[in-house]
Parts: structure tokens; C-alpha cells; sequence
């Protein structure tokens, strides 16, 4: 068994998957993936990209190294994080003000953002003049 097929296996167990349940899902015959954790047959990109919505750790299959902060993070939660560190200081200030912030008397929860260029949550608005 190569080390690539190895991985291949551990990862397949660690989401719970058996090997039937999972070829259905990467969208391979049961056998090919018999194949693949034998190390007889090396996964295409198809594959690989179909046990990453699994929740398959594809750079660990590939590069025996984790990725980080794996924990359930959708890709719409990886954006917005991305988004975040490349933000200025104030659109931080506002994002962290929002997410700790409690109710106004007034029942108003709404934030205002400013800027040029601006994005939230990888949407483009319309801002206030």
C-alpha cells in the first residue's frame, strides 16, 4: 500500500464513510475505490474534488500535511475570513462590533459601513452617500 492510498483510507474512516458509501459519493465504482486504497489506481482531480465536499482533507491525501482549521468551515466562512484579514482596521472594527453587539433600546442591530471598494460576506452593496 502506497503512503498516498494509506491516507486515502485514513481519511475515508475518519468522515465515517465505508468504502461503498464512499466511492458513491467521489462518484467511483466501489472497486475503483478498492483500487485506490490498495495503491493499485492514483484518484483523478474529479475525485479528489468530490471527496473535498465530503469533507475529505485533500492537501493531507496529497501532502501529508493538515489543513488548517478544518473543523466543519464551509467555503462561505473561508471567504469571509479571507476577506476579513485583508480588511482595513475600521471594517474589522465594524465586523467585530457587530458579531459582539447587543440589541439597541431602540431594537435597531443595523451597522454602517463606509468605504470604497467595500465587500461583505463576498457580496458587493451599494454604499450610503
Amino acid at each position: 500500500m502506497t503512503n498516498l492510498a494509506k491516507k486515502i483510507k485514513e481519511e475515508r474512516k475518519r468522515i465515517g464513510l465505508t468504502q461503498v458509501q464512499f466511492a458513491k459519493v467521489a462518484g467511483v465504482q466501489p472497486t475503483t475505490q478498492v483500487n485506490y486504497e490498495k495503491g493499485i489506481r492514483v484518484p483523478d482531480a474529479a475525485y479528489l474534488e468530490k471527496a473535498v465536499i465530503a469533507g475529505v482533507d485533500v492537501l493531507y491525501i496529497i501532502t501529508g500535511q493538515r489543513t488548517v482549521n478544518l473543523n466543519g468551515i464551509t467555503n462561505d466562512e473561508a471567504e469571509i475570513i479571507q476577506l476579513y484579514r485583508s480588511a482595513p482596521l475600521s471594517v474589522k472594527t465594524a465586523i467585530y462590533g457587530a458579531l459582539t453587539s447587543t440589541t439597541s433600546p431602540s431594537g435597531d442591530t443595523s451597522i454602517s459601513v463606509t468605504g470604497s471598494g467595500q465587500r461583505i460576506a463576498g457580496r458587493d452593496y451599494n454604499e450610503k452617500t
